[in-house]
């Protein structure tokens, strides 16, 4: 049994009394105004397969007995203001293929059985307060294909995916050469503390910016050195990131800005985007307006506001299924993603 009942401007609170269907299997309540805490209940007696609570005012604590049946396939949450930590239970999930928390107040550690589960394809706990590192189990997440885990506290060792967003944490130590081999959707390793040469392929095709530590290797004198000439100190103050925004709109011709510019910030040579390549400054600010902080390039975008939390989009030749940018997803995120389950 399924109920439907997104986007019906429905508000109030989940009543608890839906835990005690046992036959209900669908629960999909996204974009609405939900408000409460959901029932702790919840999956206690249900044998749920996918639940959808997404986009709306939710708070409390995750219930922890939504994998209680051995059922859930999906659980997806992102979007509310849920906090505490991720239940322990959930390290038992092993049925799971989509876990999404991300853009809540949730805080902790994520149990390190979640990491490994074996039919998981996709974790994201974007944007939230959460610490610790990612476990060695991540070795045995066969399944797993996409990591989202960008503006939180975390550290440790990176495993092969197709999608890897790992901004504005604390790693640290050098981007692993394995990375050359990247051949995945996205590769954000920005706002981190990472040092040392940059792979080519990451240099391609990743987004680095924030990571002052990097540099561009360079044999051509027959002594190796690793310097890099684009990079600036990142503007402190809002005057300087409105400095920025100016210099990049009257350097900006034909997005092919070549070499480095002291007032704007991280500057870098070139990224591919669909079939386009383009040089030059990357804006230093996040509150960059309709320009996106893209590593490698400036792209315009003069359709699309963009915030501080999180955007996404397509490329122009959709060569890239995803692009990471400083702000926060839209509904389209939702679309893209789903493709990686299929």
């Amino acid at each position: 049994m399924s109920l439907q009942l997104f986007q019906n401007n429905l508000s109030g609170q989940v009543p608890a009394e839906l835990g005690d269907f046992k036959k209900l299997v669908n629960l999909s309540l996204y974009s609405n105004s939900l408000t409460g805490p959901l029932p702790q209940k919840l999956g206690s007696w249900a044998q749920f397969n996918y639940i959808d609570v997404t986009d709306n005012l939710l708070n409390g604590t995750i219930p922890p007995d939504m994998c209680k049946q051995g059922t859930m396939m999906e659980l997806l949450m992102l979007d509310n203001n849920f906090t505490g930590e991720i239940p322990a239970t959930y390290a038992n999930c092993s049925t799971l293929i989509r876990f999404r928390v991300n853009h809540n107040l949730l805080s902790g550690t994520v149990p390190s059985g979640i990491w490994g589960l074996p039919n998981l394809k996709i974790i994201d706990i974007t944007s939230n307060n959460i610490k610790g590192r990612i476990t060695s189990d991540i070795k045995n997440a066969e399944a797993l294909r996409t990591l989202f885990v960008g503006n939180n506290w975390l550290s440790g060792s990176l495993p092969k995916l197709n999608s890897l967003d790992l901004n504005s944490n604390q790693l640290s130590g050098r981007i692993p050469q394995s990375f050359s081999s990247f051949a995945g959707n996205l590769l954000d390793l920005s706002y981190n503390g990472l040092t040392g040469p940059i792979p080519q392929a990451v240099l391609d095709y990743g987004y680095i910016a924030g990571n002052a530590g990097l540099c561009l290797l360079d044999i051509s004198s027959g002594v190796p050195s690793c310097e890099n000439p684009y990079i600036t100190p990142l503007a402190d103050s809002a005057e300087e990131r409105k400095e920025t925004l100016g210099a990049s709109r009257s350097s900006d011709t034909g997005h092919t800005v070549s070499g480095p510019d002291k007032a704007t910030g991280y500057v870098r040579a070139g990224t591919e985007f669909g079939r386009k390549v383009s040089y030059g400054l990357q804006p230093a600010g996040r509150d960059t307006l309709h320009k996106v902080d893209l590593v490698g390039g400036v792209a315009p975008f003069p359709d699309r506001e963009v915030t501080d939390k999180g955007a996404w989009h397509e490329s122009l030749e959709h060569e890239l299924d995803m692009v990471r940018m400083i702000g926060r997803e839209t509904s389209k995120e939702k679309e893209v993603v789903d493709k990686e389950v299929e």
